[in-house]
């Protein structure tokens, strides 16, 4: 008896615990399928995901889309709602949710995409119209009209040649020679030149650093520009210029001179105006727009068809083109992409021969279908819009004004802004 009364404890300790052993982690799997779309901006209250052991750290990360999401630890059941809000612009919506202990544990990707029952509007920024008027610019067609990032800032096209924008909104003159008395479309190169359309000699200029510049291009194949219009710098430093009247994209490539053209059918087409680099460099979006009144092509182009449409140019010949989108509008005009590639396009509509509408429309990458994000109070016309950068922020979409006798209010210029929550490409090459 000695010898096995130390031993009933243990039995009795042995024979009591058959509890079982806590469940192991499990790769993270939804409870129930997402939705395929939902509100844009708005949380989505039903995403559930279940790694099976309760209290387990979970790390969320927006992949696309510009949403808002934290890292969560499920609950006692294994399971937690994720707390994601979409971002406010309509197009894809992605997140990983990955066990943060467990990196060999596969992550969920899950995708919504956002939906607008109503378009959005910008919020003004900086008083330009005051600006212009101060220096004794105050006739409608004194118009503000394109916008680019470059060195020292955001610049705004405006009589005088250029504007200068701080990040707080204060509005203050860049230099520029006197010969230039209106710029239109302009961009800066990685040297920081401009280069830019003197809309007044109706011809591309190249501005230096120090405000000097030098007239590069007023005819081509023997013929003068009729009326050039919008510019881009691409990745390998070759200059493009649209001249909607002709119906023609120019490039010129500063480091031989070497000049080349791609043409647009007026009557179905449009003629090109905005234009925007893929990130790669070998592409280039293209916004066309009808020419028929303001080129004065009445009775070669039916002046309210809506043949306004996007097209992808390949770059290594300057010849293939696809169209993305045809027939949206009556015009088109600036154009900006951001990382996720999702394409911010500026497109008019007009009813009775009165502007109806001037909006920003985005397409999700790579569609054809875009969705109307952003209007334009009445009375005004967007322009251009660029991303910012540094301090003006990479997620906000800026949004230059234009102003046309008969169609906008007097005060119609400027700029606008609007954060959509997804850092976008520059225009400056990089």
């Amino acid at each position: 008896m000695r010898r096995i009364l130390p031993l009933i404890p243990a039995l009795i300790l042995f024979a009591c615990d058959d509890s079982d052993p806590p469940p192991a982690v499990t790769a993270p799997a939804l409870v129930s399928p997402a939705p395929d779309e939902a509100p844009a901006g708005q949380p989505l209250a039903d995403v559930v995901v279940d790694v099976t052991a309760p209290d387990t750290p979970l790390t969320v990360t927006v992949l696309r889309g510009g949403g808002v999401v934290t890292d969560v630890r499920s609950g006692p059941d294994g399971t937690v709602a994720l707390p994601w809000t979409l971002g406010v612009a309509p197009v894809d919506n992605l997140i990983s949710v990955a066990v943060t202990d467990a990196p060999e544990l596969p992550a969920l990707m899950i995708q919504v995409r956002g939906t607008l029952a109503e378009p959005l509007r910008a919020e003004p920024f900086g008083d330009v119209h005051a600006f212009l008027e101060a220096e004794g610019y105050t006739g409608n067609l004194e118009s503000t009209e394109d916008l680019a990032f470059g060195s020292g800032g955001l610049f705004l096209g405006a009589p005088g040649g250029l504007l200068h924008v701080a990040p707080d909104g204060t509005v203050s003159r860049r230099t520029v020679d006197p010969g230039i008395e209106r710029l239109w479309g302009f961009a800066f190169d990685a040297a920081g030149d401009i280069w830019g359309v003197d809309i007044e000699g109706d011809r591309m200029v190249r501005i230096a650093p120090d405000g000097a510049y030098e007239g590069v291009l007023d005819m081509v194949d023997g013929e003068p520009l009729e009326g050039p219009n919008y510019v881009a710098v691409d990745h390998d430093g070759r200059v493009y210029l649209t001249d909607p009247c002709r119906g023609e994209i120019i490039r010129l490539d500063p480091a031989t001179g070497d000049v080349r053209i791609h043409s647009f059918d007026l009557v179905t087409e449009g003629g090109p105006n905005g234009l925007a680099v893929s990130a790669d460099g070998a592409q280039m979006y293209v916004a066309t727009e009808n020419t028929g009144i303001l080129c004065g092509h009445v009775g070669r182009v039916d002046i309210d068809a809506e043949i306004a449409g996007v097209y992808v140019i390949e770059l290594d010949d300057f010849e293939t083109r696809q169209p993305l989108a045809e027939g949206i509008a009556l015009f088109g005009d600036g154009l900006a992409l951001d990382v996720d590639g999702n394409l911010y396009v500026v497109a008019d509509w007009q009813e009775n021969f009165q502007l109806e509408r001037s909006a920003v429309v985005v397409f999700p990458a790579g569609e054809s279908e875009g969705t109307v994000f952003l209007v334009a109070d009445e009375g005004q016309v967007f322009a251009n819009v660029a991303f910012g950068a540094d301090e003006y922020g990479a997620t906000t979409l800026y949004i230059a004004l234009l102003a046309i006798p008969g169609f906008t209010d007097p005060d119609s210029r400027g700029l606008e802004r609007f954060e959509v929550g997804i850092a976008g490409l520059p225009l400056l090459p990089q």
